[in-house]
């Protein structure tokens, strides 16, 4: 499997600098960087959310764009590469695509 970097330099090359999934891979590093989730990022405004994504879900956009399974499993560890937050529960639970809940 890509690293997060590899996977951000082959996406510049084949999508360009302006690409959602550009944007998306650039603040994943930056959470990795900062010990902290992309969640916990876009909340204390460190990452901004570009308007037209507002509704998107990133990590479903990258699962798919590299062919991944769209399983809870993928989508947690490229979520939340650290591991879930200690306090993760119903509300965390809640914040995940509908087919992949366990509630």
């Amino acid at each position: 499997m890509l690293t997060l970097q590899e996977q951000l330099d082959m996406e510049i090359r084949q999508n360009g600098e302006s690409d959602p999934l550009v944007q998306m891979l650039r603040n994943q590093i930056a959470a990795e960087k900062s010990g902290k989730t992309l969640e916990e990022l876009y909340l204390t405004g460190s990452v901004k959310k570009q308007p037209s994504q507002i509704e998107q879900d990133h990590v479903l956009d990258l699962l798919r764009h590299f062919n991944m399974p769209v399983t809870r499993e993928n989508y947690l560890d490229l979520a939340y590469p650290e591991g879930l937050p200690e306090d993760w529960g119903a509300e965390g639970e809640a914040g995940l695509p509908k087919e992949i809940r366990k509630i």
